[in-house]
């Protein structure tokens, strides 16, 4: 046997308990069922974290608006020392940084939207 799942296969099979002797079986890996999970749970606030996403990139598009945004962090009274992250969508653990970075950012975004006519955070 060379893994737990062929060993777990063979036993199965061995008290008759598969279907077409264990031609359909397949056992996922726990990361894998935990990003199902999480991919999930992200499906829920995907509204949200499409929000996210663009308010990052807006302040990320240019290097006027990065400046801007500096300033507003100050005046929020952060410091920027995390900086924005934009996330991988495939990578959920990219994104849990994206909001983390967002949420603690999140007075420096609302400074943004008034004093910038062409940036919205809602």
């Amino acid at each position: 046997m060379n893994n737990i799942q062929e060993l777990l296969r063979f036993q199965l099979d061995k008290n008759d308990a598969l279907v077409g002797h264990g031609k359909y079986f397949h056992v996922r890996c726990c990361a894998h069922i935990f990003n199902l999970i999480v991919q999930s749970g992200l499906e829920v606030i995907k509204e949200g974290l499409l929000k996210i996403r663009e308010c990052v990139k807006y302040v990320e598009g240019s290097e006027g608006r990065k400046i801007m945004f500096h300033e507003c962090v100050a005046q929020a009274g952060l410091e920027y020392s995390k900086g924005l992250w934009l996330d991988l969508p495939t990578r959920w653990n990219s994104t849990y940084l994206t909001i983390e970075r967002f949420m603690y950012y999140r007075s420096a975004f609302e400074v943004l939207s008034r004093i910038d006519e062409v940036f919205a955070l809602e």
